[in-house]
C-alpha cells in the first residue's frame, strides 16, 4: 500500500505508514485523495473561470463596438440618401422650370437673328430727319419798301432736314387785329435748312406781331414761335 501523505510503498496489511506514521486505513486514504482530488479541480475550475470572464468581456467589447458600427453606418447612409433625393428634387425642378420656360417661349433662328441686331443697335440713334425734332431756330421777315409788297417770311430748320416736306403757316396782325386768313401751304427745306412763306395778299399796315407755325405732313404741330414786329418796311431778324 502506498502512503497518500509521503508515498511510500507499504505493506498490504500496514495500518500506519512506516516512514510518516500517518493512518493507512482506506477511509483516511480515501479521504486524502478525495482532498487532493478537490483541490485540483478547484485550481483548474478558477483557471478556467477566469478564462471564461476575460473571453466573455472581449465578445462583449466587440459586440458593442460591432453593433455601434452598424449604427453609424445605417445613419451615414440614409444621410447620404436624403441628401441625394434632395439634390436630385432641386435638379429636376429647375430642369422643369427651363423646360417650361422654354415650351412656353419658343427660341427661333429669327429670335437669335433680332438679339443680334439688338447688341448692335443697343445705344439709341438719333435721326436727324424725324419731324419731331425740327425746331424753328431763326428766321427774318422782309416787309418791303411799301405796302402793296406782299411780306415774305423765312425760317432755319436747320441743314440736316433739308429734302424734308413741311407745312407753314404765318398769322400776321397789327395792333391786335388779323392781318391775314392764315393759310397753311406745304414747303420743302432747301439745301440750306430753310423755308420760305409770302403772304397772299397785301397789308394795309406793316405787321407788328407774327405767329409762325410749322407742321408735318398730317398737319401736326412741329413748332410754334411768336415775334414781335416793327411797324416798319425792311427786313427785321428774329
Amino acid at each position: 500500500m502506498i502512503c497518500p501523505y509521503c508515498g511510500t510503498k507499504n505493506n498490504k496489511h500496514a495500518n500506519v505508514c512506516k516512514k510518516c506514521g500517518k493512518s493507512l486505513n482506506p477511509i483516511s486514504t480515501m479521504k486524502k485523495e478525495y482532498l487532493n482530488a478537490y483541490e485540483h479541480n478547484n485550481y483548474e475550475d478558477d483557471g478556467l473561470e477566469t478564462q471564461s470572464d476575460g473571453k466573455a468581456l472581449i465578445i462583449i467589447c466587440l459586440s458593442v463596438i460591432f453593433c455601434v458600427a452598424i449604427i453609424l453606418g445605417s445613419v451615414f447612409f440614409i444621410s447620404q440618401d436624403i441628401h441625394n433625393k434632395q439634390s436630385f428634387n432641386n435638379n429636376s425642378n429647375s430642369s422643369n422650370l427651363t423646360d417650361s420656360i422654354n415650351q412656353d417661349i419658343p427660341y427661333t433662328d429669327d429670335d437669335a437673328q433680332n438679339d443680334s441686331e439688338d447688341i448692335f443697335n443697343s445705344d439709341e440713334t438719333y435721326d436727324d430727319n424725324d419731324d419731331e425734332d425740327i425746331k424753328i431756330i431763326n428766321g427774318s421777315f422782309n416787309n418791303g419798301n411799301r405796302l402793296p409788297t406782299k411780306t415774305l417770311c423765312t425760317v432755319n430748320v436747320g441743314e440736316n432736314h433739308a429734302g424734308d416736306t413741311l407745312k407753314m403757316q404765318v398769322v400776321y396782325s397789327f395792333d391786335g387785329d388779323s392781318l391775314n386768313d392764315g393759310q397753311i401751304i406745304q414747303k420743302t427745306v432747301n439745301n440750306h435748312g430753310e423755308i420760305s412763306f409770302k403772304s397772299s395778299e397785301s397789308f394795309k399796315n406793316y405787321p407788328d406781331f407774327a405767329i409762325i407755325t410749322i407742321y408735318d405732313d398730317e398737319e401736326n404741330i412741329l413748332d410754334t414761335v411768336e415775334v414781335s414786329l416793327s411797324a416798319n418796311k425792311g427786313i427785321q431778324t428774329f
